[in-house]
């Protein structure tokens, strides 16, 4: 094939017309992603801070069982879950999981400032040295189920821990 010399080169109008499509195209797939994206980052968040506050409700009964071995404890210090662990109790908590509030929320029923994630501890005590079988059931928002004594059935996220506290 013979080159001609001075010819000027470019491109044509179908092509540039064609590699604008093609772009747009990738764009817009780009774009329609985004919304899922950000909506898995949030999720991933809100498991994140739901695991934080089990792990330190977990850490609080634990520490609060060893100091009542040598003090006498009625709830735990941090959470005010009462002691010994047995039965259910509910409190709300807030982003970095503070409690919600000064007092156990099964004392008034409801959630009192406006909290983030929903905690109910459920306590079943072993018989004899067997240890106490405690389920923690984080969810969000709190405020989709209010009072503390209704089991939650209306929450957009929740977490789930279960445990073995040793209170012999």
């Amino acid at each position: 094939m013979k080159c001609l010399p001075n010819r000027p080169t470019a491109f044509s109008l179908v092509e540039v017309t064609l590699a604008l499509g093609v772009a747009a195209f990738c764009l817009l797939a780009i774009a329609g992603l985004l919304p899922t994206g950000m909506r898995v980052n949030r999720d991933s968040a809100s498991r994140l801070a739901a695991a934080s506050i089990a792990q330190a409700v977990v850490g609080d009964m634990q520490a609060s069982i060893t100091a009542s071995k040598s003090t006498v404890l009625t709830e735990t210090r941090l959470f005010h879950i009462p002691l010994p662990l047995n039965g259910t109790t509910t409190f709300f908590a807030g982003v970095n999981g503070q409690q919600s509030g000064t007092t156990n929320q099964d004392a008034d029923g409801t959630a009192t400032p406006t909290p983030i994630y929903r905690v109910s501890v459920y306590a079943t005590p072993g018989s004899g040295k067997a240890a106490t079988i405690v389920r923690i059931l984080t969810t969000w928002p709190a405020l989709a189920d209010p009072t503390a004594a209704v089991v939650p059935t209306k929450f957009a996220g929740s977490l789930e821990v279960m445990t073995a506290i040793d209170v012999n």
